[in-house]
């Protein structure tokens, strides 16, 4: 009798285990409120979902898939900052130079960037927006294959 029961009770943890599969394939992922939406090589995040992150490229061969995250602090922007591609060395590329943010009629250039090398980088592009309230603001990334200008923008 043990081994009737042992066969039923594992039984029933594959059904339960198939039922778990199939509900959750009847809800497939749905971007999150606030995804941003790109279009050719602008990305625009609606007025209700500020500061979300927002991607533009891949890594197809040839591209370099780029995210940022901002969030403000003191007076300060500090966007984290994701590159990855599998064909492109980012060694090449200057950062500092390459990127503007603009806010309140300003182009600013960032104080801090990470450094670009190999195929994956990450860390925080720094902003000092001199404590001016910022409610909309487009960061500009310009020269990284295969998209030449990259807009980011968000408004609260």
């Amino acid at each position: 009798m043990k081994k009737i029961d042992l066969l039923m009770y594992g039984g029933l943890v594959i059904i339960a285990g198939v039922l778990i599969y199939v509900v959750a394939g009847l809800f497939p992922d749905q971007p999150a409120a606030g995804a941003a939406a790109v279009n050719g090589n602008e990305a625009v995040l609606s007025a209700g979902n500020a500061f979300s992150p927002i991607i533009t490229g891949t890594t197809d061969s040839g591209d370099v898939a780029i995210e940022l995250s901002p969030a403000l602090d003191a007076g300060k922007l500090a966007v984290q900052f994701a590159a990855n591609t599998h064909s492109v060395d980012l060694s090449a590329f200057d950062l500092q130079e390459m990127t503007t943010l603009q806010v309140n009629g300003k182009l600013i250039k960032p104080i801090s960037v990470p450094s670009l090398s190999g195929h994956h980088v990450s860390g925080t592009l720094l902003f000092d927006t001199g404590g001016e309230q910022v409610n909309a603001f487009t960061i500009t990334i310009n020269g990284v294959p295969l998209i030449e200008e990259r807009v980011f923008s968000w408004k609260r």
